[in-house]
């Protein structure tokens, strides 16, 4: 499954860094 997953961080990391760290 790590054909998804790796795509899946790559697209949950950085939406998530923007909701946890928002730089306005």
């Amino acid at each position: 499954m790590d054909i998804f997953v790796y795509p899946t961080l790559m697209v949950f990391l950085p939406l998530t860094s923007q909701i946890a760290l928002p730089k306005s």
